[in-house]
């Protein structure tokens, strides 16, 4: 046997050895498995829908799935309190659906976008949506809030600038009297994860009219990091 054969079989045999006593699958490994999102309607109706995911560790899905639950449990407590008070002012037939889309999920980061739709009369109902976002590591599931992702003020002023010059570029979408102090980014910004940063979400009427719908501007991470 030549030296070059035998290195070559204890290489052979050495990564044998190494595949039969190596783990299967790092724990890492497991983590970059996205999330499977499915369906459910709280109490049976078809008009309030809500996520829960499955295919993460037991430890992410117990937490975002109490998380979502409790969403959708006050949306539904909303929308009873609603109903009672039109029936006690004559108002009519109350409107609530609830709905979502999941806006990024890669295995380790996670964002879901509420949207609770309520109607009782006028030309057209009012839109709110609300964002759930999740960093998930091997020990924790930490949902963040904007101003744990933008975290000095200073930074946060880097995106409402930001903002302010998408639309001022993009004049037709918004209001033309904006002004810098009309783009509020704080805690209750509501926002999800994209490729290369975060994207900004705005209530209807916030910064521009009703038939825009719900704007939502890209901001890439340099602009905060």
């Amino acid at each position: 046997m030549t030296m070059k054969k035998g290195l070559t079989i204890s290489l052979l045999i050495f990564s044998l050895i190494v595949s039969l006593f190596a783990p299967v699958g790092s724990a890492d490994a497991k983590q970059a498995k996205k999330a499977k999102v499915s369906t459910h309607y709280y109490k049976k109706k078809k008009t309030f829908k809500y996520a829960q995911v499955k295919n993460l560790s037991k430890t992410h899905m117990k937490t975002i799935n109490r998380d979502l639950k409790e969403d959708i449990a006050f949306s539904y407590s909303t929308y009873l309190y609603l109903k009672d008070e039109a029936k006690k002012e004559g108002y009519g037939k109350v409107t609530y659906e609830r709905t979502y889309k999941t806006k990024f999920n890669n295995g380790k980061k996670l964002s879901i976008l509420n949207y609770d739709y309520m109607y009782n009369g006028g030309a057209h109902g009012d839109t709110m949506v609300s964002s759930m976002n999740y960093v998930l590591t091997k020990k924790k599931t930490k949902q963040l809030f904007l101003t744990d992702v933008v975290k000095t003020k200073k930074k946060r002023t880097k995106v409402r600038d930001y903002i302010y010059n998408y639309t001022k570029k993009h004049k037709s979408k918004f209001y033309a009297n904006l002004k810098k102090s009309d783009i509020e980014i704080n805690y209750n910004t509501q926002y999800y994860f994209t490729k290369k940063g975060i994207a900004v979400v705005f209530q209807p009427y916030e910064i521009s009219p009703y038939y825009v719908g719900i704007p939502m501007i890209q901001v890439p991470a340099k602009v905060y990091k």
